[in-house]
């Protein structure tokens, strides 16, 4: 999927996920392609459940300088 398309179809169910959760959710955050990202979103919308429940969390990096 190209990016211009992904973009579009990313504005239309982020309005409606923000109404719902009050938060609009960033492919950044999760392990996934394009694809599953906007399934996933889909499939919040329709059920009124967090796309965290269809998704997996990327893991935050550790800070090197936090184990000094």
């Amino acid at each position: 999927m190209k990016n211009a398309e992904f973009n579009a179809e990313c504005i239309k169910w982020n309005k409606e996920y923000k109404e719902l959760f009050g938060v609009i959710p960033s492919i950044r955050d999760y392990a996934c392609s394009r694809e599953e990202f906007l399934d996933a979103l889909r499939k919040s919308i329709e059920t009124r459940s967090p796309v965290e429940t269809y998704l997996i969390k990327k893991a935050m990096p550790l800070n090197p300088d936090a184990l000094t």
